[in-house]
């Protein structure tokens, strides 16, 4: 075991609220960010997302409707922010809450600890 891994930091419940409430500011603005981006996708989506292919067959045509696939990546990858930007703001809000209301405690942080609340 590297001394890294040993290594613990003391920090008040304070300066950890304020902490995760900055993380949790932050997902709430990419949430915001991604759910117009989403909305602006489903709209490309709803007018350009599909063409109509015609093709022969005996006796006549077979009409197939064809999603444009970068339309359908764009709107699965907005779908899949907005989602995973609300869990974070509502992870870090929960923490900034426990944190905030123990303001006065000392918390021992490895590493790994200081990384994930971006101290």
């Amino acid at each position: 075991m590297s001394l890294r891994e040993k290594l613990q930091f003391d920090y008040t419940g304070e300066a950890l609220a304020v902490a995760c409430e900055k993380k949790r500011d932050h997902h709430k603005d990419r949430h915001a960010y991604w759910t117009a981006e989403l909305e602006a996708a489903k709209e490309a989506f709803r007018s350009a997302g599909v063409e109509i292919r015609e093709y022969p067959v005996t006796g006549g045509t077979r009409l197939q409707g064809v999603i444009d696939p970068s339309v359908q990546q764009r709107m699965d990858e907005c779908h899949k922010k907005v989602d995973e930007h609300d869990r974070k703001r509502e992870e870090y809000d929960r923490w900034a809450r426990g944190f905030r209301a123990n303001a006065e405690a000392h918390f021992a942080l490895d590493p790994d600890d200081i990384a994930y609340f971006g101290l």
